[in-house]
């Protein structure tokens, strides 16, 4: 609305128009302030529409604040917490330092300590690798003399000795045990006579192919050779290493010896050498077995009566026999053959012992003796003769008179006045029928007979003498089956 003033009342007519015109003006002048009016009203009409519309929009902010508020008021109360807790913590740590610190020296310490050691340690390594060079060294050297003692004793002993020996702390220790085993002794019949007629070098090439073939055999059934003395060998079973069927594995291993002497005369008879004949002798019982003898020389063995006893045993034997005791006959069983069983006196033993023949073994073993007995063969005139005992390989001193009147390759048979205990080694000298006595000797044993019942008695040929031979091999050719003149 205009705040013009009212102009005066205008003259007639005139005053009219000039009216009209101002009306007209005051008119156009509201319609141009309405027009105004209305734009102000439809600006804030907008205005208000836009301010409705940040109203709406400042409510969903202040709600999203008022959110966002409360978020910040937990993660306020929760960092209120972690500074409260972060506080105590610092205290803790606080009042840990010292400690720490302590710990720490201590740390320090113990470093400077193992930097010591270290150093210490690598003195040690070097002189430990210089330790290590040297005991090398010396366990070649050892390994050397190990394998030259492996060697040398092995020639003699079972490896499982040798083992016991070099092996075990106690092996090369002075001392010995109480032990049951079988003993085997083995000997050559009249090799010692024998010898006498040879050359050393036909000696040791006797000697050595008999002994390199019968340690062969022995340690093929775990025998351990006690030793060998001269032409003898002394064999234990059951020791070092002890074993259910020691017994049996001696005489399987008597048996094979024998059997084995077949190839030794063989190889004998190629070279021009005279055959021989070993007889053996098996006994079981207890004895002591070890290291025996001091400290500078000691050698593994045994010792007892039993050792005696399986000595006198042999010393019954002739060759090609095998001859065991009564307690060997218990060890080995029914699987033995036996040909003979017999009674005999030995020197040393106070009541007669029962010895056994064997011819062979069975079970697993399965060997047999060949039949090699040869008959007697009656000469057409009795020859000549005189012998005398040999007692503990000394001839006695009176020669005996007496006559061959049956002969073989091996033995004959001796009529005499005089009585021979069976068993007994005689040496019998020989002669012509003539008068003349026959150059050379022949030793023999007497076999087990009656003495009782019959005039003469029964001898195998241990040695002949090679000038002896061709006289007793005449003999052989003249005989004839009859009647002794």
């Amino acid at each position: 609305m205009s705040n013009a003033p009212i102009p005066s009342e205008p003259p007639p007519h005139a005053g009219q128009d000039a009216g009209i015109v101002a009306l007209h003006a005051v008119i156009q002048g509201l319609e141009a302030d309405n027009q105004r009016l209305r734009e102000q009203l439809a600006a804030v009409a907008s205005a208000n529409a836009h301010a409705a519309e940040r109203m709406v929009e400042l409510h969903e902010a202040q709600t999203t604040l008022a959110s966002h508020n409360q978020q910040l008021q937990a993660q306020s109360a929760a960092l209120a917490t972690a500074n409260a807790h972060a506080a105590e913590l610092m205290v803790e740590l606080h009042e840990a330092q010292a400690p720490l610190a302590a710990h720490n020296q201590q740390l320090q310490a113990q470093s400077a300590a193992l930097a010591t050691a270290n150093a210490h340690a690598a003195e040690l390594m070097v002189e430990l690798h210089e330790a290590q060079q040297l005991l090398q060294a010396q366990n070649a050297q050892l390994e050397l003399h190990n394998g030259f003692i492996r060697q040398t004793f092995g020639r003699y002993l079972t490896n499982e000795v040798v083992a016991s020996l070099l092996d075990s702390p106690t092996g090369l220790a002075l001392g010995g045990e109480k032990r049951q085993v079988t003993l085997l002794m083995s000997d050559l019949r009249g090799f010692t006579t024998l010898s006498e007629y040879l050359h050393p070098e036909e000696v040791v090439t006797i000697l050595n192919r008999h002994l390199g073939t019968m340690v062969d055999v022995i340690l093929r059934y775990h025998g351990t050779i006690d030793e060998f003395i001269g032409d003898a060998i002394l064999v234990i079973f059951g020791a070092p290493m002890q074993r259910a069927d020691d017994a049996q594995r001696a005489v399987a291993c008597a048996v094979e010896m024998q059997l084995a002497m077949a190839r030794v005369n063989t190889d004998n008879r190629r070279d021009g050498l005279p055959e021989v004949e070993m007889g053996i002798g098996i006994h079981t019982g207890e004895v002591v077995v070890g290291n025996i003898g001091s400290d500078k020389r000691a050698k593994y063995g045994v010792v007892g009566r039993h050792v005696n006893l399986t000595a006198r045993i042999e010393s019954c034997t002739v060759g090609s026999q095998i001859l065991i005791s009564e307690a060997t006959h218990r060890e080995v069983g029914t699987i033995i053959t036996i040909a003979e069983q017999m009674q005999v006196t030995a020197k040393g033993i106070e009541a007669p012992i029962t010895l056994y023949d064997v011819r062979g073994v069975g079970g697993a073993y399965n060997l047999a003796l060949p039949l090699t007995e040869e008959p007697l063969w009656p000469l057409p005139m009795a020859v000549p003769l005189w012998y005398t005992v040999v007692e503990d390989k000394r001839l006695g001193v009176a020669a005996l008179a007496g006559r061959l009147v049956k002969v073989a390759r091996k033995g004959g048979e001796i009529h005499s006045q005089h009585t021979v205990a069976p068993l007994s080694d005689i040496k019998i000298q020989l002669t012509d029928g003539h008068g003349y006595t026959v150059p050379g000797s022949l030793y023999g044993k007497v076999l087990p007979y009656a003495p009782q019942q019959r005039t003469g008695f029964p001898v195998r040929f241990t040695a002949i003498a090679p000038e002896a031979a061709p006289f007793l091999q005449r003999l052989i050719a003249l005989c004839r089956p009859g009647t002794v003149s």
